[in-house]
């Protein structure tokens, strides 16, 4: 079986490769539940980089100030494509999965919601331990 190769987010065949990752059903639709799942690591994974780079609660705190600010008053799309700029000013590579969501209008909208309520619990948890992000 060959599968015609998505070469960007944007391609049609990109539907495909989100097929295969589970994060849409076989009728194209966005699989809510797995989305939730892949945000929530992806947050993790956002929180520790910002954490490696800034070295300090301020660069997490307005990083997150900045996003919520955002998602109040612009489209998930503008969000998405501000979570990445902040890999480019961190220098980081952005995660290949973001990368493959990036094209989908269904699926940007739910990682987000997902994304940011799992960044702010991040922070609510690490703020009622006492703590200081590592």
């Amino acid at each position: 079986m060959t599968a015609r190769k998505a070469t960007s987010p944007f391609d049609a065949a990109a539907t495909e490769r989100q097929r295969r990752m589970g994060l849409i059903d076989d009728d194209g639709k966005a699989d809510g539940g797995a989305v939730s799942v892949v945000a929530r690591a992806c947050a993790g994974m956002f929180f520790d980089d910002l954490c490696d780079y800034g070295g300090e609660d301020g660069t997490m705190l307005s990083t997150y100030a900045r996003l919520s600010r955002l998602r109040e008053t612009a489209e998930p799309r503008q969000v998405f494509l501000s979570i990445c700029v902040a890999y480019d000013e961190m220098r980081r590579p952005l995660p290949e999965l973001l990368w493959w969501i990036s094209g989908s209008n269904e699926i940007v909208p739910l990682f987000i919601a997902s994304f940011m309520d799992s960044l702010k619990t991040i922070l609510n948890t690490i703020r009622n331990e006492g703590g200081t992000p590592a």
